[in-house]
């Protein structure tokens, strides 16, 4: 009898399962929402400008860095990395990735010497 009462429970839980994920995902799924990257999290952003600090030390092409840092907001790029590897050390980030997120630092502000933190230029 406890056999039966376990495999009874078992498929109702299953079954329950089963349909709630149907339901969910035929009838009534989440909507998507497109949201800008400023909305990101310090840590995320810190992690997408060491992306793009890793994809600029391997092509050194340093528009498409710019490029890539303006989505973050409408701060300037060099404000953003600053801010970046601020969180990276207070995040333990291994040095290296430091030293990548300061050299597109010192890239970027050879372009835009004048630049203030936080301003447009």
């Amino acid at each position: 009898m406890n056999l039966a009462r376990y495999f009874w429970f078992s498929l109702s839980i299953l079954l329950g399962l089963l349909i709630g994920l149907i339901f969910g995902s035929r009838f009534l799924p989440l909507p998507y929402e497109d949201l800008p990257m400023n909305t990101l999290r310090a840590d995320y952003k810190t992690d997408y400008v060491l992306m793009t600090a890793e994809a600029y030390h391997g092509d050194h092409n340093i528009q498409q860095a710019q490029d890539m840092l303006r989505r973050l907001g409408p701060e300037l790029p060099t404000y953003q990395v600053q801010q970046a590897m601020s969180k990276a050390r207070e995040l333990g980030y291994v040095s290296q990735d430091v030293d990548w997120m300061n050299q597109m630092l010192e890239d970027l502000q050879r372009i835009s010497p004048t630049a203030t933190p936080g301003g447009a230029p």
